[in-house]
């Protein structure tokens, strides 16, 4: 019997969290069925450039939809900057992508309901159209009018029972169903290893000769946190944190700018500015280690070898996150802020984050990590579902149902 055949839409091989998310997928529907990734180019359709390059974009998507006719089944990674930087643009390229759709697709959907028209683009609309004395009711439609438009489209297809959504957490199914009267909702969240990969990662270096790596012993305790250089990622929390902590206590920085903003002509990121500023007054230049942007089996192994992760984001209500996901896959001590994401997971995975504190309190953060450090290390992550393989299996029973 010939193997069914999938096309997943997505950025593919780049520094992207949605490519790495897209890959883990492909890896594991192999073993049922033919799958091929289709590749967005991000350059092209992220450029702010004159209008024949946007309609070079547009070209391209209705390329990529052109092609969906020729799968079985269809998985679109729905995350609103892979499309474009503003629902003027994005919006009409995930309606020609939906078009293009003539079999049950699964839309993995990496925002929130409330998403797409933020009020810096609902003001300069304002401004573009001369609406004067706009009425607050009014600005609130405007401000979640893009939203409306994408979730009308993809109920239509959801009427149709061509595409069901999955949501990466509870809450979004929830609100899917609740705002918009969708059907086809599911939930699972953000997943990208089988127990397998998470062993092949714990046991590719040791602790020792990975901490050797940045010049720390084996009686040093690693602190790391990880992630672009975004001021929402609260870095100067950890930061701050380290004062209250021993000398034994090395900070880790996995990651780097964002490539995608940093500006031309421009020496230094303003955020890793800020971050530096902050680690030279704090005298701790002798404390702090940054490891650059790390490849994908680094980065996975520093999150396996860490001696404690901590994930100290600011409130944006994201629906989830690469890095959290991969330390609640391979971290064995986890600290987390307050924000709502670190809800959702814990959800799924009760008890997997160690601790909690509030934003902007270094001073509870620094007493979590003094605390957990101190307990035994077995080096060990408990099994965890769901995963990768309950995630996919998702998938395939939506398609399989649906041709049945």
């Amino acid at each position: 019997m010939a193997r069914k055949s999938v096309a997943i839409v997505s950025s593919y091989k780049v520094d992207c969290g949605i490519a790495y998310c897209a890959e883990r997928i492909e890896e594991n529907l192999k073993r049922y069925y033919d799958v091929e990734v289709i590749p967005v180019d991000l350059e092209l359709l992220r450029s702010l450039a004159p209008k024949h390059v946007l309609k070079a974009g547009n070209a391209h998507v209705a390329q990529i939809a052109a092609r969906l006719k020729d799968y079985d089944y269809v998985n679109i990674q729905m995350e609103a900057g892979l499309y474009g930087r503003s629902y003027e643009v994005t919006a009409p390229r995930i309606k020609i992508l939906l078009d293009g759709i003539r079999t049950h697709a699964v839309l993995t959907v990496h925002f929130p309901p409330e998403y797409w028209m933020n009020l810096e683009e609902a003001l300069k609309i304002i401004a573009r159209y001369k609406i004067l004395a706009l009425p607050a009711l009014y600005t609130k439609y405007l401000y979640i009018h893009g939203a409306e438009s994408i979730w009308r489209a993809f109920k239509h297809k959801a009427l149709q029972n061509k595409v069901s959504l999955v949501t990466l957490n509870a809450h979004e199914k929830k609100c899917l169903e609740s705002y918009y009267d969708m059907p086809n909702v599911y939930d699972s969240p953000l997943t990208f290893l089988n127990p397998k990969s998470r062993e092949r990662v714990r046991t590719r270096i040791s602790k020792k000769d990975f901490k050797a790596r940045y010049g720390l012993t084996e009686q040093d305790m690693m602190v790391s946190a990880f992630g672009f250089f975004t001021p929402y990622k609260g870095f100067s929390d950890v930061i701050n944190a380290l004062c209250h902590l021993p000398p034994k206590y090395k900070l880790v920085l996995c990651g780097g700018a964002n490539i995608t903003v940093i500006k031309e002509f421009t020496d230094c990121d303003p955020y890793l500015r800020s971050m530096l500023g902050l680690i030279q007054a704090l005298g701790l230049e002798d404390r702090v280690i940054f490891t650059g942007t790390l490849s994908d089996d680094d980065l996975t192994t520093a999150m396996s070898h860490c001696d404690i992760a901590v994930l100290p984001y600011l409130e944006t209500h994201q629906v989830a996150s690469g890095p959290a996901t991969l330390a609640i896959e391979l971290s064995e001590k986890i600290i987390a802020s307050n924000a709502s994401v670190f809800d959702h997971y814990e959800t799924y995975y009760p008890g997997r984050i160690a601790a909690r504190y509030q934003s902007g309190n270094h001073v509870a953060l620094a007493h979590h990590i003094e605390r957990l450090c101190a307990l035994p290390a077995t080096g060990i992550v408990p099994h965890l579902e769901p995963d990768i393989l309950t995630h996919t299996d998702l998938y395939r029973t939506i398609w399989e149902k649906q041709a049945s």
